[in-house]
């Protein structure tokens, strides 16, 4: 399985990863990890490289074991959206955080001010789209990678009301509770006591689904 936690800039994705992982028993990555000497410069570039994350948990599933992909604010749209994403299964979680705190953390680690603009809509577009995959996907979508299958749920109807996204609210919380928290909905996506998107989803109806 794939176990996808994203979340704006600032939210605490890369300082959980770790220990989550280790408290899941399972492999983590994000995508610094995977080109750490070359920066990620345009959307297509992050999407081509979030289909190699997607990619690797295919090969694990295949063995028995799971993928955590935490540290990326990378949507769940363009996770489905990924050449590979119809062969695992799939569970996302959000991690969200309100404004006020978003920018507090940013500036406390260096952010330029003038960027923080910039990372607050973005992070209010993911809260959007956590929920309703009909909200602005050309955020993610125009000038994308050209292998991404975005018909898989751009414009689908059938989606809506069944569009699998945990929200978890790290405003208020230690980072010993949000690691407490992720853990436990990655328990209950493995065990399947939480939503998931099943291998081969894309070509099913809304029966299809798994509650």
């Amino acid at each position: 399985m794939l176990l996808v936690v994203n979340g704006p800039s600032g939210a605490g994705k890369t300082t959980i990863r770790a220990r989550v992982a280790a408290m899941l028993g399972c492999e983590s990555v994000e995508i610094r990890t995977l080109r750490p000497d070359k920066p990620v410069r345009t959307t297509a570039d992050r999407q081509a490289i979030g289909e190699r994350v997607v990619a690797q948990a295919v090969e694990l599933a295949a063995h028995g074991h799971h993928l955590l992909f935490c540290g990326d604010p990378f949507p769940l749209g363009e996770v489905l959206a990924c050449p590979s994403a119809t062969e695992v299964d799939i569970a996302a979680c959000h991690l969200d955080i309100a404004e006020h705190e978003q920018v507090r953390r940013l500036r406390q680690r260096g952010e330029p001010e003038d960027s923080l603009v910039h990372h607050v809509a973005f992070a209010t577009w993911m809260r959007k789209h956590a929920r309703d995959p009909r909200s602005a996907p050309h955020v993610i979508t125009e000038n994308g990678w050209e292998r991404m299958a975005w018909d898989r749920w751009l414009g689908r109807d059938d989606l809506v009301g069944i569009w699998r996204c945990e929200v978890i609210d790290a405003t208020a919380l230690a980072p010993d509770q949000v690691i407490a928290a992720v853990t436990d909905w990655g328990r209950r996506a493995i065990t399947g006591d939480t939503p998931v998107f099943r291998r081969h989803w894309a070509s099913l109806t809304v029966r299809g689904f798994e509650p």
